[in-house]
């Protein structure tokens, strides 16, 4: 093989695996089959966080969600954790605002059922937000979530 074919050979090979790797996260969402249900760990945050993409395969959801107000946010109030479920291609909130809470050191826990996602395989993230129990005091807050279960059907 002469070497100006070997170069372009390699030259293509590499053009091929930039495309193949170079994946929007549209393709590269999590993707939630119907009739099963979906664990994830636990986790904290400060403020708001935003899940990776989901597709989910169903069109209704049940949510579990726990959480609890961490130490580290002592002595300023309780919270509410305001939950979203928004779709990914417009950014546009799907199911309106669910609030939980208010929680001081105890647990607050809710099941939501059957949320109407619209359709089957929509790509949506998780959007939750932590906040101040009735007057907003200027801080950012914190919650930390112990269940976040998701089970997803037609």
């Amino acid at each position: 093989m002469s070497r100006k074919l070997r170069k372009t050979l390699v030259c293509m090979l590499l053009i091929l695996a930039i495309g193949i790797l170079n994946i929007s996260p549209a393709f590269a969402s999590e993707i939630y089959y119907t009739g099963t249900w979906y664990n994830h760990g636990s986790f904290s945050f400060t403020n708001y966080t935003l899940s990776s993409v989901k597709t989910i395969m169903g069109r209704y959801l049940t949510v579990r969600i726990d959480f609890h107000k961490p130490t580290w946010d002592a002595g300023i109030g309780d919270i509410y954790l305001k939950f979203e479920i928004r779709d990914y291609a417009t950014n546009q909130a799907i199911t309106g605002q669910y609030v939980l809470g208010p929680t001081g050191s105890s647990t607050v826990s809710q099941v939501y059922y059957d949320i109407d996602l619209g359709y089957a395989g929509r790509q949506v993230e998780f959007w939750f937000d932590a906040s101040s129990a009735g007057t907003s005091n200027g801080y950012f807050r914190s919650a930390t979530v112990d269940i976040f279960r998701l089970y997803t059907n037609n």
